[in-house]
């Protein structure tokens, strides 16, 4: 379920051009959406939209009471109008939800049937990346109509705390919890896995590398007469070689990079021109990840 909240929740549509009429002289209201199925894997933020025809000013509510969908705008004027259907939350009663959207205009109501099914089991996000400090903190929730339960080795994973590890039918929040700073240069994960019943989903946990920007030399000296040189770059993020103005005698050539294992190492070629003064000079180049 690998980021499924951002496919589009199923909505049944009759096209609207079925229903535009071609002047504002017709009286009814006119649904191009005729009903809509909420399929049970989605999640709350996810939205769907409502279009018709509303022969006057109109308002949209759901039933009083309702707390699982929304709709906005809830009031507008005459034409071709959409309205957009926020989802809050999932359905774990165990039954079937069903309610209407009611269209108001012109002393005329027309509903929308919304039809939202049980949730079994649901786990957002599904993918849960940790910062490489020390009780560093990220949450996940479950929704499930059962008993639900996580499972994954503590032993093998000494660096993570999941709380709590299970629960009864309900939607929950579970909390993520770095137990160890991540000093290796390379990101590290696990897999927690939840059942509920008979299914279950994976969720996947990274604890980020340690950054680094390491040169193999900080100072170079040339000769006189100028001449190429090379610094090795070991590095597991982005950076950017900089080279001041008043510096112009050091040119900066195409980089070489190789990748290896936690640490991608790029060899940065410079040039510098030879000198046409007496006496040493100094330059200088900056390496900087953005930090």
């Amino acid at each position: 379920m690998n980021f499924r909240r951002f496919i589009p929740l199923l909505v049944i549509v009759f096209l609207m051009n079925s229903c535009v009429p071609e002047n504002d002289a017709l009286s009814v209201i006119l649904p191009a959406t005729n009903q809509l199925i909420i399929p049970e894997e989605k999640i709350p933020g996810d939205t769907l939209l409502v279009h018709f025809y509303a022969p006057g000013a109109w308002t949209a509510s759901f039933s009083t009471g309702n707390i699982w969908v929304d709709v906005s705008p809830k009031s507008g004027t005459s034409g071709n109008k959409t309205v957009v259907i926020s989802l809050l939350e999932l359905n774990t009663s165990g039954t079937a939800r069903l309610d209407s959207l009611r269209i108001y205009s012109n002393e005329q109501t027309v509903s929308v049937p919304v039809y939202q099914a049980v949730t079994r089991l649901a786990v957002y996000p599904e993918n849960v990346v940790l910062q490489n400090t020390v009780q560093y903190e990220q949450s996940l929730y479950i929704a499930s109509a059962t008993d639900w339960s996580v499972a994954f080795n503590a032993e093998d994973v000494p660096w993570l705390s999941v709380l709590p590890l299970s629960g009864g039918p309900g939607t929950h929040q579970i909390v993520l919890k770095t137990l160890e700073a991540n000093t290796t240069y390379d990101d590290r994960n696990t897999i927690l896995r939840t059942t509920a019943g008979e299914l279950s989903e994976n969720i996947t946990v990274t604890q980020k590398q340690k950054d680094a920007l390491l040169l193999s030399a900080d100072v170079q000296h040339i000769p006189p007469e100028g001449g190429d040189f090379s610094v090795e770059v070991q590095h597991n993020t982005d950076y950017s070689v900089t080279i001041p103005p008043a510096f112009r005698w050091i040119v900066y050539n195409t980089p070489n990079s190789v990748t290896t294992k936690g640490l991608i190492s790029t060899t940065e070629n410079f040039r510098v021109l030879e000198g046409t003064e007496d006496g040493a000079r100094h330059g200088m180049i900056i390496f900087s990840n953005g930090l």
